[in-house]
Formats: C-alpha cells, structure tokens, sequence
C-alpha cells in the first residue's frame, strides 16, 4: 500500500509573540494532508509483463510506502529538486519524495520533455523499491511505458525487506 500525501507547503517557522514577561509563545500553522491509497484493477491480467506483475507485488506487499510531494527548492541541498533529481528521490524502502514542478504529463509533442509524476512514481517504486532494479537499466522502464528518458544510475538499497537480495 502506499501513503500518497500531498501538501502545498510545509510548516513554516512562524514570527513568535512576546509574552509579559518576555518568552516567546509558539505559534502553529495548520498543514493540509490528503491521503490516497493505490488499489489495482481486479479485472486487469497483472501477468502480461514484469512491470505490471512487479507494481501488483508492490501493491499487495504489508510494507507500506509513503509518497510525499514537497516543494521544488526545498529538497536538502537542492536548488531545484526537478533539476537536479528529475524530481524524485527514494530517500529510503518506505519515503519517496516528489517535487511540487512534476508535470501531469511527460508528452510535449512531439518530443517527450518533462518528467511527469507518474513516471517518476513508477521508476521510484518500481526500480528502488522493487527487486527489479537489481536486474536492469534505470531506462529500460521508461522506454517500455514510452517516458522522458534519464541518466544511468544504480538502483540503490532502498528495496522494501521482501525484495531485498540476500548476499
């Protein structure tokens, strides 16, 4: 399962008010969440191929996945999460961070320019989190569902306990 939460700003540090004998009192901002769960089609063959048989096994594992979208230019030691990350990032088997500047779409026609979030979704999970990362290229998926390609880079060990590789 996974925890989509989408908030359109983090907590902000707030001005303090002097109190009467000269303390600050804290004060609090209110942050929005929404949470979404990913359930897959009972009628869809989850068979066909290794994507579709890998994102039902992420689906139905118990380890659950939190996908946070978090402003660009607050990701740590980033100017711009979408530049220098392609706007995703597996912090660990159970975070990815997202940027707030994905596009819904990753198509510019005729060339596909942008990184879109759910491109990017399915490489976090799919290519870090899943064991199938540990078998293949970064873009081997992005060229199978037709998306913007990236770098070469390795999958990492951020795969959740039941695909982790014993060595």
């Amino acid at each position: 399962m996974f925890d989509y939460a989408r908030s359109p700003c983090l907590p902000q540090a707030s001005p303090r008010r002097e109190t009467p004998l000269g303390r600050r009192e804290p004060t609090y901002k209110t942050l929005e969440v929404i949470t979404y769960w990913l359930v897959g089609d009972k009628s869809l063959n989850w068979n066909t191929d290794s994507y579709k048989s890998a994102m039902f096994e992420l689906m139905n594992m118990s380890h659950s996945v939190e996908l946070r979208i978090i402003p660009d230019d607050e990701y740590p030691g980033s100017k711009s999460f979408l530049f220098d990350k392609a706007g995703g990032n597996t912090e660990n088997s159970r975070l990815i961070l997202l940027s707030d500047k994905l596009s819904i779409t990753s198509w510019s026609y005729p060339e596909k320019t942008n990184w879109s979030l759910g491109g990017i979704v399915l490489h976090e999970l799919i290519y870090h989190i899943h064991s199938t990362g540990l078998t293949e290229e970064a873009n081997d998926l992005r060229s199978h569902y037709d998306l913007k390609m990236g770098g070469r880079h390795l999958p990492g060990k951020s795969q959740a306990p039941p695909f982790r590789k014993n060595k």
